[in-house]
């Protein structure tokens, strides 16, 4: 998985996760360089790019060999949340 299509903004945006309400994700097109080269170099790769690049392709693989995402990586800082009867 390389090169993700994210679409618009408001699109991938949680509501409720301060943050990513006003993130600007940009294509990271050395990714789908990256992908292209292990399919190269591995035998029964499948490869999914931009907009075949979905969390609907990953969630069902289950115990693969290697499993490649090359995407962002967001990191946020720690939030306090007060839960009422806690």
């Amino acid at each position: 998985m390389a090169n993700p299509d994210y679409g618009e903004v408001e699109k991938i945006a949680i509501p409720s996760s301060q943050g990513l309400r006003d993130l600007n994700v940009l294509p990271l097109p050395n990714t789908a360089t990256e992908a292209e080269f292990l399919s190269q170099k591995l035998e029964n790769v499948k490869i999914f790019m931009d907009d075949l690049a979905t969390e609907t392709v990953v969630k069902p693989v289950q115990s693969p060999q290697i499993l490649q995402l090359a995407t962002h990586g967001f990191f946020l800082p720690n939030i306090m949340v007060c839960v009422e009867g806690w």
